[in-house]
């Protein structure tokens, strides 16, 4: 352990920071099934309902650049407890919102305040268990990461169909206020004493020095195309199985089961697999099974029609290629730049967060009743995400060709 505090009560302080952690993902999907009918009961079109979506992508991703330098200034604890509470307010006026342009305000103040337990959870791990002990506890907090957004999806499905979509946002109230209580009660401060603080004109260097970085800007792009085509697919499969199939939120919910053990098995997978064939050779490899998927689910929905199974079916193809490229490609990109491994995560989060904002809003906005536009963004997103992917690789044989020359 290094000069951290030591914890009072250690089970309660990783539930904490594996539910603080979980805030963003389940506020952020929880919602999603009740897109049409906030459209309707709000008297708005499905684009600008979406914007509750989108906006709120691209809320995090700002987010997540600056809780980490504002942790090291002011420390964990106080921005932590901040950024929840600026969650719970924000979701208190989701759950009350009278039209579209407040809900759209409480979603991203809701964003924003949920992505300080994205980022700040991480740093708090480091600084109390240190580089050898952190292992087994980022492995729940990766499991949150990925199982919240899931189970957010499938039970938002059932509590719109049978409570209404406000009560997705009271319930995520109700999670928000058991989260402060457990991050107040058994997180303490933890940061370090003598903490360095990087300057605004240092902070802006590394980011700069990382976009010159080829392996690194071909990781960050590939997370960024794979994550912004699934989350165009969370954008246009309400409206598509709600809105023109007419089916409910629970058989959304339902078929969304599918896509889940879906991704869930592909990063089993990669967690297996990932150290004996390499990052690279598994981003590539994830990649190309997504870009097959996409098409090979693209022809079968344009020649047998659009069902939920058909579009239930491509997107769970897709999600196993995303499982398997998206951690390495997240991996590959921390260590390309070590010394400032916190610097590339947060730009990696962002640039998943931007295109997932990009392709989740475009997306409807070209809404035409067909299920055209999304599979555009499914096989355009996979294939640019899988070019972007093998730039590392290029990269590392011109270094090592470069350095042979010498």
């Amino acid at each position: 352990m290094t000069d951290a505090p030591k914890i009072k009560w250690v089970r309660m302080f990783r539930v904490s920071l594996v539910a603080a952690t979980g805030a963003g993902p389940l506020s952020l999907q929880i919602f999603v099934p009740g897109l049409p009918a906030i459209a309707e009961d709000l008297a708005t079109s499905p684009s600008t309902a979406n914007l509750a979506l989108s906006l709120s992508l691209l809320g995090i991703g700002l987010a997540t650049l600056i809780y980490g330098p504002l942790a090291d200034k002011l420390g964990r604890r106080p921005v932590l407890l901040s950024g929840l509470g600026i969650y719970l307010f924000g979701t208190a006026i989701c759950a009350v919102a009278p039209n579209m342009e407040i809900l759209i305000f409480g979603r991203l103040l809701q964003a924003g305040g949920a992505a300080s337990g994205l980022v700040i959870t991480r740093t708090i791990v480091r600084d109390v268990f240190g580089a050898e002990r952190a292992a087994s506890v980022f492995a729940y907090i990766t499991m949150a990461m990925i199982l919240a957004p899931m189970l957010a999806l499938i039970l938002g499905g059932f509590i719109v169909d049978f409570w209404g979509w406000r009560w997705t946002f009271i319930l995520s109230f109700a999670f928000g206020v058991i989260l402060i209580g457990l991050v107040f009660t058994a997180v303490p401060e933890t940061r370090p004493p003598g903490t360095q603080v990087d300057g605004v004109y240092s902070m802006l260097g590394n980011y700069g020095r990382l976009i010159r970085m080829p392996a690194f800007s071909g990781y960050a792009l590939h997370s960024g195309f794979m994550a912004g085509a699934f989350y165009a697919f969370m954008a246009a499969a309400p409206i598509l199985m709600i809105g023109v199939m007419g089916r409910t939120a629970s058989e959304f919910a339902f078929h969304f089961i599918g896509v889940s053990i879906a991704y869930m098995l592909a990063n089993f997978l990669a967690a297996r697999y990932s150290v004996r064939f390499g990052v690279e050779k598994m981003v590539i490899a994830g990649g190309l099974i997504s870009v097959v998927a996409a098409i090979g689910g693209g022809l079968w929905l344009l020649v047998g029609g659009l069902t939920p199974v058909a579009l239930f079916g491509t997107a769970a193809m897709v999600a196993l290629g995303n499982g398997v490229s998206i951690p390495n490609a997240f991996s590959g990109a921390v260590n390309t730049a070590p010394h400032i491994a916190g610097t590339a995560s947060a730009a990696t989060a962002f640039t998943a967060m931007f295109a997932g904002f990009l392709f989740a809003q475009g997306v409807v906005v070209f809404a035409d009743g067909s299920a055209l536009p999304l599979l555009i963004v499914f096989v355009g997103g996979t294939f640019f995400g899988t070019v972007a992917g093998i730039i590392p690789s290029l990269s590392k044989r011109t270094n090592i060709v470069a350095t042979a020359g010498d």
